[in-house]
């Protein structure tokens, strides 16, 4: 048969030295695929032959590349700017195995930027800082990772929830422990009990010298009640009790005895067990729990969810001082909260949260919480005030002076997912105080009404200038309005959230005193109000005649337009669902 020669694709005036040696060997391949036609016994090891060339080419290829981005005019730049672009490109594209939320596929990240060039392959390696980010974050290279990082202290990040294969990555944190001469800076380890205890009494025994941070999490299986036998129990011994550099420990779900002599030192201390059934035992005593806090005189962030001593009250007259105590966050029983602000003392507490379970009758000692955050809040120049409640919930939040009303008015719409959250929360806009009492309301204790009267006047909030509501009661009356927040003259924005709003609308308009006297700005959103007694135009009418109302917000309510032309001329800004009405 004769050989046809198959159209070469090179086509060109000037020919490389690569053109005349593909020109030849596709000459030599055109013949072998004619020549075996009849040898049907030779095409899958010819397949391979050729294959084998293929990758051979790819490689020939991905170098010749590099070569030629080496004369790019980016390639020219100084290697200090360089490395300056691959950190900013290091947050960007972070390198990840195969993920197991929607099936992601697994990815280099930064690495890739070391295949551009020779140069820039070169730099990167001598960027240690890059490589020691997460050594485990491509479990076949964790070995190559730590060698790259050298001298520097690496980061151990695993979180069974990202990982499609957790097996590997299990293997890839073992083997970056046991890498001999391997520093460590930071080990955050999300996974199941079992492995983390197994990892703890075995691979944690010995110091670690140069660990900054640690944090060990017991994963939570969605929607499952955490019960003390998914509370990973970690060892007494547990880096030896030596972590001189350490000054940053989180805890979740696992419990480190108190004893340890890894609780001392911090900045940074956070313990979430995060459940109201775990055994007596686990819980620090009152003397216990000071000693821990008097031996962290420097932490500055500090989160105790469900471990407060459990002895109520107490007879303790001591008190500890955290002088750089600027975050704090408490979860636990109502008395227990009390008892830990009576005992410690932080004159620079710029935001504080608590979530106070009742355990008594009528919730009377999740009100006993409020006289004792009184003071800590008249520093705080508090100047916005928003309370949500959904089914038995209760929360309030004050803002300080940093926080606008759209702010506000913004985490009042969204702020009520928190407690669709067996966790405390961390949010964007930071509240000076927040306070939840879950499962409080009930109608022995005269549901909403009672705490959000109570709540406004205990704090003595006299100069809030945005007020925030959103209360789940049909039965928050014209009355509750009133008996509530008539302290609150200074009152210049008021948002108000479902039912409650019609019941603001009987009550600017027929109090026998002023309510909210220098309002300037009245939103409402998520109600009916045809159902009203009064008309929003009326009443609308009477804050114009009474006070200097200038903006009408009205966002996802049932309303009569009518009502809102007719107050188009006397207020200068009128928003109907997002859309300014002229």
């Amino acid at each position: 048969m004769a050989v046809v020669a198959l159209p070469s694709p090179l086509q060109s005036s000037i020919r490389s030295p690569w053109a005349t040696f593909a020109e030849q060997r596709f000459h030599e391949l055109d013949g072998l695929i004619w020549g075996i036609q009849s040898q049907r016994s030779e095409l899958a090891l010819n397949r391979q032959k050729i294959a084998k060339e293929l990758d051979d080419l790819h490689r020939i290829q991905r170098q010749l590349i590099m070569r030629h981005n080496a004369l790019l005019p980016v390639s020219s730049l100084p290697a200090e700017i360089m490395c300056i672009i691959f950190e900013y490109a290091a947050q960007a594209e972070r390198p990840h195995a195969r993920l197991r939320q929607c099936g992601g596929a697994a990815s280099l990240g930064w690495i890739r930027l070391g295949h551009i060039s020779a140069r820039w392959r070169s730099i990167l390696l001598g960027h240690k800082h890059l490589w020691a980010g997460n050594v485990c974050a491509l479990p076949l290279a964790t070995v190559s990772a730590v060698h790259r990082a050298g001298a520097v202290p690496v980061n151990i990040r695993y979180d069974v929830d990202d990982v499609a294969d957790s097996r590997s990555a299990e293997r890839s944190v073992y083997r970056a422990l046991l890498e001999p001469g391997v520093r460590i800076g930071n080990l955050s380890l999300t996974a199941r009990s079992s492995f983390l205890q197994e990892i703890a009494a075995i691979q944690l025994t010995c110091p670690l010298p140069s660990l900054n941070a640690l944090h060990l999490e017991c994963h939570q299986r969605p929607h499952w009640e955490v019960h003390v036998n998914e509370t990973c129990m970690l060892p007494r011994n547990l880096l030896a009790g030596k972590a001189p550099a350490l000054r940053t420990l989180i805890l979740k779900r696992c419990f480190l005895p108190w004893s340890s002599s890894l609780l001392s030192g911090l900045t940074h201390l956070e313990i979430r067990l995060d459940s109201h059934s775990i055994p007596e035992h686990l819980y620090p005593t009152e003397e216990g729990l000071l000693g821990v806090l008097a031996s962290n005189s420097s932490l500055s962030t500090l989160v105790l969810a469900f471990c407060l001593p459990r002895t109520g009250l107490g007879t303790s007259t001591a008190v500890v001082s955290l002088p750089k105590l600027a975050r704090l966050t408490l979860g636990g029983d109502a008395d227990s909260c009390a008892w830990f602000w009576s005992h410690v003392h932080a004159p620079t507490l710029q935001t504080a949260g608590v979530v106070a379970a009742s355990q008594r009758g009528h919730g009377a000692d999740c009100l006993e919480i409020v006289p004792l955050v009184a003071p800590y809040v008249r520093t705080r120049g508090i100047r916005a005030l928003s309370i949500q409640t959904q089914h038995f919930d209760i929360r309030m939040d004050a803002y300080g002076t940093a926080c606008s009303p759209d702010d506000v008015e913004w985490e009042a719409a969204n702020a009520l997912d928190s407690f669709k959250r067996p966790h405390l929360i961390d949010r964007d806009l930071q509240s000076a105080l927040s306070l939840t009492f879950p499962r409080w309301a009930s109608p022995s204790n005269g549901g909403y009404r009672a705490v959000v009267n109570d709540i406004a006047r205990g704090l003595e909030l006299k100069d809030i200038e945005t007020l925030s509501v959103e209360v789940a009661d049909d039965h928050f009356g014209s009355a509750e309005w009133v008996n509530a927040f008539k302290h609150l003259v200074h009152i210049r924005a008021l948002h108000v959230r479902g039912a409650p709003a019609r019941s603001l609308l009987d009550a600017l308009a027929n109090a026998e005193e002023v309510l909210f006297p220098g309002l300037q700005i009245l939103s409402l959103q998520g109600v009916n109000l045809l159902r009203s007694e009064v008309s929003l135009s009326d009443v609308c009418l009477a804050l114009m005649e009474r006070r200097r109302l200038s903006e009408l917000r009205i966002v996802s309510c049932t309303v009569d337009r009518s009502w809102v032309d007719a107050v188009k001329g006397g207020i200068v800004s009128v928003v109907l669902d997002g859309v300014h009405c002229h």
